[in-house]
């Protein structure tokens, strides 16, 4: 008898860790890189590396640019792309979380893949 309360508790224990649910931050919406208008004649490419966080909510925050090519060149265009993204926040456990440091590489080119992240 003490044998099958013990299979059945747990039993019971292991069917609820199944049911936590944890993902991963997702991005879920947001605009692309707009090439600044003054720079398409021109011909210059670059890149923006962005580390940021992102809220429990899906809101990013905290933006810092952490490189650019050329320095400070694409660097607000690459802001305003990331100020409009929205993600999925990461479950723990079931509860959303913020997520902390992080970073993406946004590339200005007049070709397709403008986005690493």
């Amino acid at each position: 008898m003490t044998k099958r309360i013990f299979y059945l508790i747990l039993a019971l224990s292991l069917m609820g860790c199944s049911t936590i649910q944890n993902t991963p931050l997702r991005l879920l919406s947001g605009k692309g890189p707009i090439y600044p208008e003054a720079l398409q004649d021109s011909n210059v490419q670059g890149h923006v590396v962005l580390r940021y966080d992102v809220n429990a909510k899906g809101k990013v925050v905290n933006i810092r640019v952490v490189e650019s090519y050329p320095v400070g060149v694409f660097d607000s265009a690459a802001v305003e792309t990331l100020s409009s993204w929205r993600f999925s926040a990461k479950v723990v456990d079931g509860a959303e979380q913020p997520s902390r440091d992080v970073t993406s590489k946004i590339s200005f080119r007049l070709s397709d893949d403008p986005i690493e992240y």
